[in-house]
């Protein structure tokens, strides 16, 4: 067992601002903001509550870190499962939940872009 407080990660998380698309059945297509991202998981703000264990299907949406255009158009399709969600007040008073997502499965092309832009933005 690692020492309270010690960092029990296993992948390094990257803080900065990123749009996430949800696509459930049960809760239709969510738009979420990134707050920190790794290759494991995400932890986002969403304007609507997802409970835990929920399972997801996102589209992640990386921008440009070497001067070739944005991935807008070809998002990182991932699936993830919502380990957490905490009910948290939203700007102006909207409801709002901030969700600790963990990454379930993810194709070995998407992994490595998203393993190319996480080291980028670490580096930099």
């Amino acid at each position: 067992m690692s020492p309270r407080g010690q960092e029990q990660r296993k992948h390094d998380r990257v803080s900065r601002p990123l749009t996430l698309r949800t696509i459930s059945s049960e809760y239709g297509t969510i738009e979420m903001e990134i707050s920190n991202l790794s290759l494991g998981g995400a932890y986002c703000l969403s304007t609507r509550e997802i409970p835990a264990m929920t399972q997801l299907r996102l589209n992640i949406f990386l921008p440009s870190t070497d001067g070739h255009a944005a991935r807008l158009h070809f998002p990182i399709d991932v699936e993830a499962v919502v380990v957490r969600a905490e009910d948290v007040n939203g700007h102006d008073g909207d409801p709002a939940w901030r969700l600790a997502l963990f990454f379930s499965r993810m194709a070995t092309q998407d992994r490595e872009v998203l393993a190319r832009y996480l080291s980028s933005v670490t580096d930099s």
